[in-house]
């Protein structure tokens, strides 16, 4: 009796060291597949799958069905990066097939005898040539959108003066700011701030980000420029009204525009753009809403030590 008493204890010894090791070696291979998937959740255009290290048929099964849905995923991927490729590419050629007659009638509309017309007809002259503007900026702003998004277009960056550049944009633009009746509040500081940038690209996101208040800013606009150690930052801050949350993260969305009402001109495409274009130049460009009154953009970007202030010229 005690010797089968001491067999019993041993086999459930025994089973009780294997059911043990089974268990951490399952557990192991668990923690694994898990380390697996984040790494493949972080490339998926990588083709990778998942093994099982112990043999384990339920595992097992839910592995296989694990991979194929990462197959399936790689593969609506790779039919989503080409068709927004096509799209990209549609989109180019279609502004350069515009641009060209487009700049003939705005050429032609410029250099129009309007010594023979009546009242009437120069305010309609007027009407025409500001349609056909508000088209150019349209045009151009398809044909961005469809370079930016374009893995291979890399913006030459430099060293510029953002304060420089950014007091002349306001300046070039004061005229529909003041047809706007908007309080402009510019505090930025006399001495040059360096930037390492894209001048015509900073310029168009300062424009960028100026039309997007022209068009949506009830009656304020502050404008600042601040340097911190390595870093600049360049704020955009205009009031709104019924403006939330759910717009904030969408503002950067591409063809979204919050009021369709006070869209003309526009494309949708401002903000979006200027966002690759600080992204191009290894800035960020975020938003934020201040008291659901206050519209915040603000720009970061990486700043250049001056040696000597001295060499500012306005």
């Amino acid at each position: 009796m005690r010797v089968m008493l001491y067999i019993v204890i041993v086999v459930l010894a025994v089973l009780t060291a294997y059911f043990y090791v089974r268990y951490r070696l399952l557990c192991r291979a668990i923690k694994k597949t898990d380390n697996e998937l984040k790494s493949i959740n972080k490339s998926l255009d990588d083709n990778q799958i998942i093994k099982l290290e112990v043999p384990n048929k339920e595992l097992e099964n839910l592995l296989v069905t694990i991979n194929d849905t990462l197959k399936a995923i790689r593969s609506e991927r790779i039919m989503y990066d080409k068709r927004e490729k096509e799209f990209q590419k549609q989109i180019e050629n279609i502004s350069h097939d515009l641009r060209t007659p487009l700049t003939s009638i705005l050429g032609y509309l410029r250099i129009l005898d309007q010594s023979g017309l009546d009242q009437e007809d120069k305010e309609s002259l007027e009407i025409i040539q500001r349609k056909a503007y508000f088209l150019q900026r349209l045009i151009s702003q398809f044909y961005d959108f469809s370079r930016l998004t374009s893995e291979d277009y890399i913006l030459d960056l430099e060293q510029i003066d953002i304060v420089r550049l950014l007091r002349e944009t306001v300046i070039d633009y004061y005229q529909e700011l003041s047809v706007k009746n908007l309080q402009i509040d510019l505090n930025i500081p006399e001495h040059p701030i360096l930037a390492h940038a894209n001048s015509n690209a900073m310029e168009r996101v300062f424009l960028n980000l100026l039309q997007n208040a022209c068009r949506y800013a009830v009656s304020e606009l502050k404008i600042g420029i601040e340097q911190s150690n390595d870093e600049i930052t360049v704020t955009f801050e205009n009031n709104v009204t019924d403006f939330s949350e759910g717009d904030l993260h969408r503002i950067f969305e591409r063809f979204y525009m919050k009021d369709y009402a006070r869209s003309e001109g526009a494309s949708g495409l401002g903000l979006t753009i200027a966002k690759h274009f600080v992204e191009k130049m290894n800035g960020t460009l975020e938003a934020e809403l201040k008291d659901e009154k206050w519209l915040l953009l603000k720009i970061r970007l990486k700043s250049i030590k001056l040696v000597s202030q001295s060499t500012y010229l306005i």
